[in-house]
Order: C-alpha cells, then structure tokens, then sequence
C-alpha cells in the first residue's frame, strides 16, 4: 500500500525543565537560575515529612501567599482563580507524583505514544520514530518497541534540543509554497534530509505547539507577532491571526483513586494548539476548547467570520483529553483523541476523521500536550 505521507513520533519524554526554553533553545544562564529558584520552591513543599495532601496543602497555601505579592515567577490571579506560571507548574508536575507511588503517569504516556504511532502506522502512513545520533540509551526500550511495530527510525543531530515533542522544535507550513520552520539550524537540516520540502527558515515560528495552520489561515500566539517569518507565515497561507495564552486546569488528580486538592487551579500555556485546532482538507471548521471559547468568543467569532470558518466546540465531558490537539495529516484527513462526540460532529461538518480507539489521557493531563504535539506531520 502505498504511503499517505511522513508523521513524525517523538520518544517517551524526557526531562528538558533545565535544558530547553519554550522557544526550543538552550536556557541562558538566567532563566536556568530562574527555574532553579522555582524548582527549589515546589521541591521544598514536596520534600517535608507527612501525607500527600497535606504537603500539597501547604505548597498552595505559601503559592497563594507568593500571588498575592505579585510573584510573577509563581503565579498570579485571573478573574478571581490562582493561574500558576508555566514555569511552576512544569516544576510542580516534574514532583507531585512523589507523593503517590501507585501512579507514574510517565508509563502510561510511553504506551500511549507507541499506540498513536500504531494507529497512523495502520492507517497507511509512513511513521518515523525521532532518535539522537548520540545519547540513545535513554530511548533505547522506545526504540526497540517501534521497531517491533515495524517503524521507521530518524536519527537526528545534537542541535535537535526537543526531541520527545517534535513539533516544537520544527515543522512544516504546507501552503501555496511549503515552509520549513525551525528554532535551530540543526532542526532545518533534519527535515530537509528526511524528505520534507520547502524554503527552510529560521523563526520561534519553529515551535509548532504556538502556530496551527489550515485551509488559508494560521492562527499564532500572541507572543510571535513581532517575529521575523511573520511575513513568510502570512504570504505561504493567507491570513494570520493573533491568539492569547491557554489558561489549562492543573491535574492535582495524580493518584487515580483520589483527588489531592478540591479547589481548581490553572497555569498558563502559550501553546493555543492545546486548546484550538483547525481541520485540513476541503472542510473550514476550527474546532475549540469550550472554556476557551466562553473566554475568548468576541474574538473567536470574529476570526470565523473574516476567514470563513465554522466553530465546532468541544463538549465539556471532553475537554480533559485535549481534542483539539488533533493532527491534520498530509492528505487531509486529522486524527483525533478518543472523543466520539467531536468525532461525530467533524464528520457532520465533512470532516475525514480518525479517531483513535482508546482515549489519550495521561499526556494530556499530566505532560500537557496531546496527540499533534507529540507528532509533525510532513510533505515530501
């Protein structure tokens, strides 16, 4: 059968809290100092003696304490709910399964990685399985896993910093005239060598979790609009248009029988492609986070009608499993979580949908992204 184009797979993550910005470069010596601070707050908390809940109890308590000042490095309020900033809630969820050992969501994720890598293996597309040339100990049960399922393997070079979330490190802007984004030069060279086309550049428009692009128009966190592929992102699709930040509910639920905290907490995330997405193909439907929606539809509405598209909303019951992180794959159709009413509602708009068998949760909800973020689709 012959190949319906290149879908890229990162490995089981890894920790990159001190390694990697959210620009997909390596951290200054500032910002890794900055981290450390954060990492040594909420390491504290989880360290002292007694139960989970109340170790957590006091670490919010003291986070609380750090918001009211204006503690930006922590957190903040926001229309009354304690926002916590992305920083911190990377470090607090690096060690809040401490406090349980029955859970280690870092196991389900690696299962749910080989089984998103299965599914578009099965549906005929050619899945490689993204590995560095050098240190593949770490990787080494990932690789011999997808090798078993009969997966490609791309070795990529050291300058590859993201590599468990492919995405953002590198992408592809398939448009009137193809584009490869990058953060690095290292992450151009790789795409260009796998077989992916387009005029290479290098741009934080690289971080493919801030950009979602389809039918005519690419929507960009708010944070890129001063960056310098702007204009190539503009002239390769059309339309581009702003977005704020993600505001995600923070999974205090690590141990699956008991929630630690009743109260919700929130982070900020300026990947939009964990909350809006946009279907390929000859269909324009945007479909979107339904508590995004409610705090953004002024501007959500006015994008669908400048640009023509439809908004489909996600359902509440399904919002926890991050549906609108679908991927749009190279032939048109998009592969989503295991959500059966967006399923049913993107095949009533048209929409070429796969649907994954088994819901996709632990990414999700505890490494805070989905299946588009763990995969880059290409066209060779």
């Amino acid at each position: 059968m012959a190949k319906k184009g290149i879908v890229l797979v990162g490995p089981a993550p890894a920790d990159t809290y001190f390694v990697m910005g959210e620009d997909g470069q390596p951290l200054s010596m500032a910002e890794t100092a900055r981290r450390r601070r954060i990492f040594n707050f909420i390491t504290g908390y989880i360290a002292t003696k007694g139960g989970g809940a109340d170790k957590i109890g006091r670490l919010l308590s003291r986070i609380r304490q750090e918001a009211k000042k204006g503690n930006g490095e922590i957190g903040g309020y926001q229309d009354g709910k304690l926002v916590l900033s992305y920083a911190a809630a990377r470090a607090l969820s690096q060690k809040i399964s401490e406090v349980s050992s029955v859970y280690r969501p870092v196991n389900t994720i690696y299962s749910e990685r080989l089984a998103v890598a299965k599914k578009l293996r099965d549906e005929g597309y050619d899945v490689r399985v993204v590995l560095p040339q050098g240190d593949k100990l770490r990787y080494a049960q990932f690789e011999k896993d997808a090798r078993r399922l009969g997966l490609g393997i791309e070795l990529v070079g050291p300058g590859y910093i993201n590599i468990e979330w492919p995405r953002d490190q590198a992408f592809q802007v398939r448009g009137e005239k193809d584009i490869l984004f990058s953060t690095t030069g290292q992450g151009i060279n790789d795409l260009a060598r796998i077989g992916a086309s387009g005029k290479p550049v290098k741009s934080g428009l690289g971080i493919g979790g801030k950009v979602v692009v389809g039918n005519g128009i690419a929507l960009v966190h708010e944070g890129l609009l001063g960056d310098k592929g702007m204009g190539k992102l503009a002239k390769a699709v059309g339309k581009v248009y702003a977005l704020p930040s993600a505001v995600l509910k923070f999974p205090f639920d690590i141990h699956p029988k008991k929630k630690l905290v009743k109260e919700d907490i929130y982070f900020e995330h300026s990947h939009i492609d964990s909350v809006i997405g946009l279907a390929n193909g000859d269909h324009k439907v945007m479909v979107v986070d339904p508590y995004y929606y409610e705090k953004h539809k002024g501007l959500l509405r006015e994008i669908a009608r400048d640009s023509g598209h439809k908004i489909v909303k996600i359902a509440k019951s399904e919002a926890h499993l991050m549906p609108a992180n679908f991927i749009s794959l190279p032939d048109g159709r998009v592969l989503i979580n295991h959500a059966p009413k967006l399923y049913a509602q993107l095949k009533k708009h048209g929409v070429d949908a796969i649907m994954m068998d088994r819901a996709i949760k632990a990414a999700p909800r505890y490494a805070f992204g989905g299946i588009r973020c763990m995969t880059s689709e290409l066209k060779a």
